[in-house]
């Protein structure tokens, strides 16, 4: 499933959106060793802070 998530709605998908740059940190940087922006577990970029909308997807 494939869903759109707008910056309006991200307080409804706050879970789903920090999972989601945590598997990117995992993927990123300990995985492929990328130097990319982090902050803890998650990885972030510009785009991660401005209103950006975001697709989450899961698999079932």
């Amino acid at each position: 499933m494939i869903q759109l998530i707008t910056p309006g709605r991200y307080g409804e998908f706050v879970n789903a959106l920090s999972d989601m740059h945590r598997m990117r940190y995992r993927v990123f940087k300990e995985r492929l060793g990328w130097d990319v922006e982090t902050a803890g577990d998650m990885e972030v970029d510009e785009s991660s802070v401005k209103n950006a909308e975001r697709v989450d997807t899961a698999r079932f």
